[in-house]
């Protein structure tokens, strides 16, 4: 969710937007929970949200010659992914995946970014990320290949509004209409759900 400072910056309709920003599980534990949030935007599917992008993923290696198009799970020494039973991008890792890395080779990640720091960290020499996380960096580290969308499991992301609040309304029309917010969110690694 990097656009969303961004896009925030640029909707500045004078009054200041705060955002919370973790993995769809923690945030949806909290919003169960009572927290007094306006708007939340999934990285996957929430019943009564409507789609405001689509996530790619890539394979990425902290070593610049690891990762490339022909790159093969099975090489590196120990391959991170998230968990594919509670995280959207480790669901397209593991269709991507299709059994290519051998699960004594295997380390899963909570989410997306505990998975990114396994990798960073050097804990894992390899492993499958969100593409938006690799290009906010300049240059990226590394070494990394952008899988095809058609290679694996769409990453339907949602937007709920969860309050009253006019704002949040507004920021939410914004996102989901306004030309350069839609730009922002292309410039952060996502498809548009229109594409």
């Amino acid at each position: 969710m990097a656009f969303a400072s961004p896009a925030a910056e640029e909707f500045d309709r004078g009054a200041e937007l705060t955002l919370v920003v973790g993995s769809t599980g923690k945030l949806t534990s909290q919003i169960e929970n009572g927290a007094p949030y306006d708007l939340f935007f999934s990285a996957d599917k929430v019943e009564g949200g409507s789609p405001y992008a689509i996530g790619r993923i890539a394979v990425w290696s902290t070593d610049p010659k690891l990762v490339g198009p022909e790159f093969q799970p099975e090489n590196a020494a120990v391959f991170a992914i998230a968990n594919p039973e509670v995280a959207p991008y480790g669901r397209a890792a593991d269709d991507w995946l299709n059994g290519r890395a051998p699960a004594e080779k295997l380390v899963t990640g909570q989410n997306i970014m505990q998975t990114y720091q396994f990798i960073e960290s050097g804990n894992a020499d390899a492993g499958v990320v969100a593409w938006s996380t690799l290009i906010a960096q300049d240059p990226i580290p590394g070494s990394c290949y952008l899988v095809p969308t058609e290679e694996h499991a769409q990453i339907l992301q949602e937007v709920l509004l969860l309050s009253d609040s006019p704002l949040a309304a507004d920021f939410l029309e914004f996102v989901q209409t306004d030309p350069k917010a839609r730009q922002i969110i292309r410039d952060f690694g996502y498809l548009l759900p229109e594409e």
